[in-house]
């Protein structure tokens, strides 16, 4: 580093570079970017997994009792995905958006049946208690 701050590359010192990484932090080696891109596809693959398929799979009531999700924000230092992993990352985007359609089904379902139950008097006084089946 020079008196101004500057590497040998003339980047500042904590600037980041057009990945968005730490121009000063040293580049993964190829192989712990794909260990990295291995960790992250499973994640998401275990993301995209349908909770109902499985005998170990968690109750419908899982994601419900699971709590706020946090948003999800790409690491920076991750890096471009290597080649080897192109197929497998396309079947993780096939199973998300698989997934985000049935969660769009489950959604219409069950608007739907808050509707029916929204048409469903709250108060009995303006229904009847009895229903006269003879007359």
């Amino acid at each position: 580093m020079n008196e101004r701050g500057m590497n040998d590359g003339e980047i500042p010192d904590g600037a980041m570079d057009a990945a968005g990484m730490d121009a000063t932090t040293p580049a993964p080696t190829a192989r712990a970017r794909e260990r990295a891109w291995r960790d992250m596809l499973d994640l998401f693959e275990s993301d995209a997994a349908d909770p109902d398929a499985g005998s170990d799979a968690a109750g419908p009531g899982a994601l419900a009792e699971a709590g706020p999700v946090e948003p999800w924000l790409p690491p920076r230092d991750l890096g471009p995905l290597p080649a080897s992993l192109a197929d497998r990352a396309r079947a993780v985007l096939a199973a998300q958006a698989a997934r985000a359609a049935r969660v769009r089904a489950d959604l219409t379902t069950v608007r739907s049946h808050l509707d029916a139950l929204a048409r469903i008097p709250a108060d009995g006084a303006e229904t009847a208690v009895y229903l006269d089946r003879n007359g």
